[in-house]
């Protein structure tokens, strides 16, 4: 189950990283352990840590999404 979460996570990271253009070494994403954040990366060389959350509330997330 956890593999799944952590494979999808990356999945996703990549899906946001394309969309926001943001130039990251693709090879560099890793899925840590709790309690360090969902995802790390290196941008120029950089180590860059992510969270990823969910949009909870179906309303808010429609908006967000319009």
């Amino acid at each position: 189950m956890k593999r799944n979460k952590n494979k999808n996570e990356r999945h996703i990271f990549r899906c946001f990283v394309r969309a926001a253009g943001i130039s990251i070494n693709p090879r560099s994403v890793r899925s840590l352990r709790p309690p360090r954040p969902d995802i790390s990366c290196r941008l120029n060389g950089i180590p860059h840590y992510f969270e990823l959350t969910r949009m909870a509330h179906h309303d808010f997330a429609n908006e967000m999404g319009h």
